[in-house]
């Protein structure tokens, strides 16, 4: 048993939007932190409860908040809820020696020392959560978001751990096992969840703009199956119709881990050419793994993480990716051996020993700085 300040274990308190353990787990940062919390718990001795607010997966060993946003306007508040959760999270927080959230303000001052994981701003939730003064640390994917997370809360004190992958997964982008696909069909991937910003519109357009010479080429557009989106399928739907092109747009469940791998051996390259600014880039960096080439416009946090590879074709204009790629494969560029030093960096378990040791520093108060 590991003593840590005078106690016998290191009790986290975690607060999160969703279910860490959840088996379907769209979203990038929704893949990251069950393996991370399986981590520290089992090589760095924390004891940890969980507390969120969405469907549970475990309810014997996680704790549900009711939701306090619940009404008939978007951002409307029950006051009670809040008031309830909030003095809930106070007692609770009492048998614990840290706090660690997921992307969101804590409901109330916990008296304990509080981390944020920080893995965007792109939401107005997330960007509060990083405005907030209640953190003694927040943690960033990169050291481009964290460069943002400062400029937001110049005195927060802000850390850069990238994310960590499976195991299985960097073995075998060590051993360059990922299949090359050959042939006259390509299918283009769109592994995204369906975020307006993600560039699927821009996608369409640019497969339609290369005819007859994509005559060949099918659109795999990854798909929520959530009621919220079915406005904008229909959108996308509407505009491969337009452009003559419906038959080679194709959308396909939503697939996370081990099956995603799978698929890999299934397409031939990956897009993002929307305006929305990675703070990591997941599926990005995930389909460079598999050896597949992504198109995307300028992603310094994706660069950042994966360096001078020539998988990664950042282009100004989203509509010309076919010839992008068309160029790559021209080029007649091999798949690159992945250097021990990238796949250093994306272990899982480097991942959680960083994290151990931002949450025990947490507990120092020279580092907390009122802002």
């Amino acid at each position: 048993m590991c003593c840590w300040r005078g106690f016998n274990l290191k009790r986290l308190l975690v607060y999160s939007y969703f279910c860490p353990d959840s088996q379907h787990r769209p979203g990038g940062v929704q893949q990251i932190v069950g393996p991370l919390l399986d981590v520290l718990t089992r090589s760095y001795n924390w004891t940890l409860t969980v507390v969120h607010g969405a469907a549970c997966q475990r309810p014997t060993k996680h704790i549900c908040l009711p939701s306090w946003t619940s009404g008939n306007e978007p951002d409307s508040v029950d006051p009670h809820v809040l008031a309830g959760a909030s003095q809930f999270l106070q007692t609770l927080a009492r048998g614990h020696h840290a706090a660690l959230s997921v992307d969101r303000m804590l409901p109330a001052s916990l008296g304990v020392p509080c981390v944020l994981m920080s893995n965007t701003m792109a939401y107005e939730t997330e960007a509060t959560a990083a405005r907030a003064n209640q953190w003694r640390t927040i943690i960033a994917p990169t050291e481009r978001h964290a460069a943002l997370v400062r400029m937001v809360r110049p005195l927060a004190h802000v850390r850069a751990v990238p994310y960590g992958l499976p195991g299985k997964l960097l073995e075998a982008a060590a051993s360059n096992s990922f299949p090359l696909v050959t042939g006259q069909s390509q299918v283009i991937k769109l592994p995204h969840r369906p975020d307006r910003r993600k560039g699927h519109p821009e996608a369409i357009k640019g497969l339609a703009m290369a005819l007859p010479a994509s005559k060949n080429v099918k659109l795999q557009i990854a798909w929520l199956n959530e009621k919220r989106y079915a406005a904008y399928k229909d959108e996308l739907h509407r505009l491969a119709q337009q452009l003559g092109v419906e038959s080679q747009v194709e959308f396909c469940p939503w697939v996370d881990g081990i099956e995603r791998w799978k698929s890999s051996a299934d397409w031939t390259a990956t897009l993002q050419l929307g305006s929305f600014e990675e703070s990591f880039g997941l599926s990005i960096v995930e389909s460079i793994l598999f050896g597949r080439p992504v198109v995307t416009l300028r992603q310094p946090a994706v660069r950042e993480i994966l360096g001078d590879t020539s998988l990664l074709l950042e282009i100004d204009d989203p509509h010309n990716w076919y010839a992008a790629l068309c160029e790559y494969w021209r080029a007649g560029v091999g798949r690159p051996q992945f250097s021990n030093g990238l796949l250093d960096l994306l272990s899982l378990d480097r991942m959680a020993a960083c994290y151990d040791k931002i949450l025990i520093e947490a507990n120092s108060a020279d580092l907390f700085v009122h802002d």
